[in-house]
């Protein structure tokens, strides 16, 4: 028996992302091995980067969720990062 217990990892695959008529859509699927999700949020950055503070966080992301479709004015160069946690 391991001295530690083994701890899984939470690892994802994007599905889809895009930004149309002031709608955010992203999508994402669990692999296979991956530990089951907790929650989630979208944090929106201004730079390719995702560094400093985001300029908008979509928070609320239940465990049962996979994607949102959410009504949100974005900047022309925004980008997203997916934050799960298990």
């Amino acid at each position: 028996q391991p001295t530690q217990p083994e701890i899984g990892k939470l690892d994802f695959d994007i599905q889809s992302i895009y930004y149309e008529n002031e709608k955010l859509n992203v999508s994402w699927k669990l692999k296979e091995n991956s530990t089951p999700q907790f929650k989630g949020k979208i944090e929106i950055y201004n730079n390719e980067n995702m560094t400093g503070q985001p300029i908008n966080v979509i928070n609320d992301i239940k465990s049962y969720q996979n994607g949102i479709s959410q009504s949100i004015s974005l900047p022309t160069n925004a980008y997203a990062k997916i934050v799960l946690t298990d």
